[in-house]
């Protein structure tokens, strides 16, 4: 069974610690999440993200069972905060998220902000970039990497914006 809930920009907001539990079945959300509580998925079952608006929950996104799939385009978050993917939990997508912490499987692109961490019982799979990256001794990874330092980020755009100063003075 596929169950939807939503119809593009509608808010469903998440107070406290919500838990969302699909149990062999399907759920799409096709709305914004919001709120200050986190989304815990519960149950065997999948979870979809989707929708052409970012989601603005600010809580921590747990996968403990079951497949979360982020059907957002690659532009838009899906995920603000935190995503912790659990030992057996599942996610395929395009992540952007604050911090990414995978004890389960994950399958995609991954870009975090601050940090990613795969632990001993964590499987990752495609491309993942991060200021720091953490692979835990016994975790899988299999892909392609990419470190860089918020404050060589900065440099490199203020030189770009120094370059293209000059350019149009010239």
């Amino acid at each position: 069974d596929n169950n939807t809930w939503g119809t593009g920009p509608t808010l469903i907001s998440l107070p406290a610690s919500s838990v969302i539990t699909s149990n062999d079945d399907e759920l799409t959300l096709n709305a914004v999440l919001a709120g200050a509580g986190a989304m815990v998925k519960e149950g065997t079952g999948g979870v979809t993200l989707f929708g052409t608006a970012a989601n603005t929950l600010t809580g921590a996104t747990v996968i403990n069972a079951g497949t979360l799939t982020l059907n957002k385009s690659a532009a838009t978050n899906a995920v603000i905060g935190t995503l912790t993917i659990g030992e057996s939990g599942q996610v395929k997508a395009e992540i952007r998220a604050k911090m990414v912490s995978v004890r389960g499987r994950f399958e995609g692109s991954c870009y975090a902000t601050e940090r990613l961490e795969i632990t001993r019982t964590g499987c990752v799979q495609g491309k993942v970039s991060a200021p720091a990256i953490v692979v835990a001794e016994g975790a899988v990874f299999l892909g392609s990497s990419e470190m860089s330092r918020k404050e060589k980020e900065k440099t490199t755009a203020a030189s770009a914006a120094v370059e293209k100063k000059v350019q149009t003075a010239e």
